[in-house]
């Protein structure tokens, strides 16, 4: 279990706590050779770690492979009713690199996929948290005849408790109490991480602050920190896989947080906390990526003009020397939908997108491609175009609201568009999982046309008579004018 601040522990005893379970007995299994050695639970996740040392020794020419469609049941100790939670993201143990890496749901492993004869094949298995009370789980893997399962393990009773908001409010609590200028929030620009720089008695933390990180709740401690003969510079060791630490650096400047973590650079924005009079003469600036409707009227994610004094608008009319100011004039925060209206009335009449829009569900295995302007600071502010197909009809732990896909995104993908092969406006890009790869999510248009109805008037949706391209290059070259940089502000006028 990682540490926690003990602040946050003994004040709000609200946070989630691990609950871990090693070689716990299992009642049956189909397959004797794959023993589950390792179970943990949270508030944000599941984890069940599978030893497939036997199944190599034992079996000639073994393979491994986990369906998409495992899932762990169990009952629900308040109702009685049978709960089922599907698998979010599957990982390998490398022993020889004393990591875990990403794996593919559905895939034949073999030992060679682990490393050599000595290392330790494993996979670690990641699902939705379970409910409170439960002390016995089911992990099917639904394949067919041929499926695994290990039925009625034993757990150590899930005890946790969880309250975000009020997490979150001690967390800015100790901000407010730390005495480092560079106390505060900070929001990834080149990741998905969210971390609060905090001081516990002598020692300076890092501490996540977003709850929807697999395996990682509020107020876990991300990477402790020790000052240096700089001031602006912290050394520190990062908490990782496999309860591994990785050396970091920890440089600031200017509400800027540089980390080196091993080959990688990450980049933070300071977004809350306290300032240096050199620091108050300074704004945060962000971008994100919005579609045009008709009549001036602009879709991004509510996330991408959360707390935006100024809203500008690029690429309008292809102009991106200039933005065109715009205001918010709806949201929907559930779905995190942004509606924009661009101020300039010359500029209404002279929208009208290419593509239609179409509210009604796509299938999954639909080939879908999507356009935006992601991380513009180092890749620069041409559209950028990815493609995949349509994994899953929900989201993140079951979300209705959104497609699960396979193109890949980044930060500043928010807001954009998805298009089926048609042309056709599917979904609006919202978020990653920073845990799988290539797993990112997209709201569905029913949302999207809540939102306009509720605010506007669905006369504002995109109705094209004819369709745009057959082929893909001429889909994007029809669309590619009416998707828009967006770059937003916290200082009004800016």
């Amino acid at each position: 279990m990682r540490q926690k601040l003990a602040l946050i522990i003994y004040f709000t005893c609200l946070l989630s706590y691990a609950q871990t379970t090693e070689n716990p007995v299992v009642e049956s299994q189909r397959t004797k050779h794959a023993n589950v050695t390792y179970i943990s639970t949270n508030a944000t996740s599941t984890i069940v770690d599978i030893d497939l040392r036997s199944l190599f020794v034992n079996t000639l020419g073994a393979w491994a492979s986990i369906s998409s469609k495992t899932s762990i049941q169990y009952k629900n100790p308040t109702t009685g009713d049978i709960v089922s939670k599907p698998i979010i993201m599957m990982q390998k143990w490398i022993n020889g690199q004393s990591k875990f890496e990403n794996a593919h749901f559905d895939t034949k492993y073999s030992l060679v996929d682990f490393g050599t004869k000595n290392d330790w094949p494993l996979f670690r298995l990641v699902f939705p948290p379970i409910d409170n009370g439960v002390n016995t789980i089911t992990i099917t893997e639904n394949a067919g005849r041929r499926g695994f399962y290990w039925n009625n393990v034993k757990i150590r009773q899930v005890k946790y408790e969880t309250n975000f908001e009020e997490a979150k409010k001690k967390i800015e609590e100790h901000i407010a109490e730390t005495k480092s200028e560079y106390a505060g929030e900070y929001e990834g620009v080149n990741s998905w991480w969210h971390l609060a720089f905090l001081q516990d008695e002598n020692d300076y933390v890092l501490v996540n602050t977003d709850s929807i990180q697999p395996g990682w709740s509020i107020g876990d401690i991300w990477a402790n920190l020790k000052a240096t003969a700089y001031q602006n510079v912290f050394l520190g060791t990062r908490h990782v896989s496999g309860g591994k630490e990785q050396r970091i650096t920890v440089t600031f400047e200017d509400g800027i947080m540089n980390i080196k973590d091993g080959d990688d650079m990450l980049e933070f924005l300071k977004i809350s906390g306290t300032t240096t009079a050199k620091e108050e003469s300074h704004f945060s600036e962000w971008s994100g990526t919005g579609f045009a409707l008709k009549d001036g009227y602009i879709v991004t994610n509510y996330h991408v003009v959360k707390n935006a004094k100024t809203i500008e608008i690029f690429g309008v009319n292809g102009i991106f020397e200039s933005g065109f100011k715009a205001n918010v004039v709806g949201v929907d925060k559930v779905s995190d939908l942004a509606l924009l209206k661009i101020l300039d009335k010359n500029i209404e009449k002279t929208i009208t997108p290419p593509y239609s829009f179409y509210p009604s569900m796509v299938d999954v295995g639909e080939n879908i491609y999507v356009l935006g302007y992601p991380l513009t600071q180092t890749m620069g502010e041409e559209i950028k175009l990815t493609n995949g197909i349509i994994s899953s009809k929900s989201g993140f732990e079951g979300d209705v609201t959104t497609y699960q896909i396979s193109a890949p995104v980044q930060p500043g993908n928010s807001g954009g568009p998805m298009f089926d092969m048609q042309g056709r406006l599917v979904g609006i890009i919202c978020a990653k999982h920073t845990g799988a790869e290539n797993a990112s999510y997209a709201i569905k248009t029913s949302y999207l046309n809540n939102l306009v109805e509720s605010v506007a008037s669905s006369s504002i949706l995109p109705t094209p008579t004819t369709p745009m391209g057959k082929e893909l290059k001429d889909q994007v070259k029809m669309a590619k004018p009416f998707i828009y940089l967006i770059k937003c502000s916290d200082l009004i006028g800016k």
